[in-house]
């Protein structure tokens, strides 16, 4: 069990596909330095972080959680008066490392590397109160789903700075740093998006949240009047026949949007205390009205403004287009913020009327 993640993440990268540049993120580090080592020990560091969500080109899984299917019992020929297999085995925190230490050394008379010595400190951080402007709400009364409303509305309005003690960032704005290419279907060209800032979140009307403890799901539902998005792109494709490839700044707002959230979580144990982990994620986003604007898409400021006027117009076209792409990767980030407050706030913190 002890080596079995780091042979995985090993298999992941050393993975048999056709050979790809290193990811942009990741430091390259070069052999002949003298400090080779220390640059290694930051590299594998900063590339182990970063897989709190996949890099499905490199052939990267999510390490939050980092799932395995199942343990066989280990067949060493001796007999034992209990069989036992393990399945659903879910691991979470291997991203978060305190100390990490590498060192790659060439054996003699053998052309492969050898490395040894990648020792990461997982930091199971001690168990944290819920924070004291945080309302907690009693599963046993009457009125838990209207306490629980308030409560997570208040909590998410607070937001507006982080809670840096509980991984909680700031929401204004909340940051996407990058939206993979999508091939439109209505809209017959690649676009990405990065740098993509969410203001507005942290400003709600209305909130209805149902815990189902039986089932272990929160559907959450939130009404924000007005949501604005700023952000980068590059786009390259066709547009009324003609052909574009440019880059430039956008916006966008969204007005009256309802979000609804289903969060399902798994339940697990650690010194003692239950703790909720986010296992499954589905978000609905419902606008009442959008518009749009980008920058330098068409060389002529007049056409230009005019296409961002027709997009405005027909903002459900756009919306559908970007919609399921954009609420998916919206979703999991959510869902990873949320998980970092989990992991730090056993239940019994959170809910009263809980056993432990």
């Amino acid at each position: 069990m002890k080596t079995l993640t780091f042979f995985y993440a090993l298999w992941c990268l050393v993975n048999f596909c056709n050979p790809i540049k290193l990811s942009s993120s990741f430091t390259k580090c070069n052999k002949k330095e003298s400090n080779f080592d220390d640059c290694l020990s930051g590299a594998i560091k900063n590339a182990i972080t970063q897989l709190d969500k996949p890099l499905k080109e490199h052939n990267l899984p999510s390490f939050e959680p980092l799932f395995l299917p199942f343990f066989l019992p280990k067949e060493d020929g001796i007999k034992r008066d209990l069989d036992y297999k393990f399945k659903n085995f879910i691991i979470f925190g291997h991203t978060t490392i305190t100390d990490l230490k590498a060192k790659v050394s060439v054996a003699p008379k053998m052309k492969s590397l050898l490395i040894f010595g990648v020792f990461a400190l997982i930091k199971f951080c001690s168990s944290l109160s819920l924070p004291p402007s945080f309302k907690k709400c009693d599963k046993r009364k009457a009125d838990f789903d209207e306490c629980l409303s308030v409560a997570i509305q208040s909590a998410i309005i607070q937001l507006d700075k982080p809670l840096e003690e509980y991984g909680l960032p700031s929401f204004e704005p909340f940051l996407m740093p990058n939206i993979p290419p999508k091939v439109g279907r209505k809209i017959d060209f690649y676009h990405r998006y990065k740098n993509f800032k969410i203001y507005g979140r942290t400003k709600i009307s209305k909130t209805r949240a149902n815990m189902d403890f039986h089932d272990k799901t929160l559907t959450l539902e939130l009404l924000n009047p007005e949501v604005r998005y700023v952000f980068e792109y590059d786009t390259k494709g066709k547009m009324f026949l003609l052909p574009i490839d440019t880059s430039g700044a956008g916006s966008g707002t969204a007005y009256n949007v309802t979000y609804i959230y289903t969060f399902t979580f798994g339940e697990y144990t650690r010194e003692d205390e239950r703790y909720f982990q986010v296992i499954d994620t589905h978000l609905v986003m419902q606008p009442q009205d959008m518009t749009f604007h980008f920058d330098n898409l068409l060389e002529d400021k007049e056409l230009n403004d005019g296409f961002s006027r027709l997009l405005s117009k027909n903002w459900k076209i756009v919306f559908e287009e970007i919609n399921q792409l954009y609420v998916q990767i919206y979703g999991r980030m959510y869902s990873d913020v949320f998980n970092r407050f989990l992991r730090k706030v056993p239940i019994t913190e959170i809910f009263d009327g809980l056993s432990k």
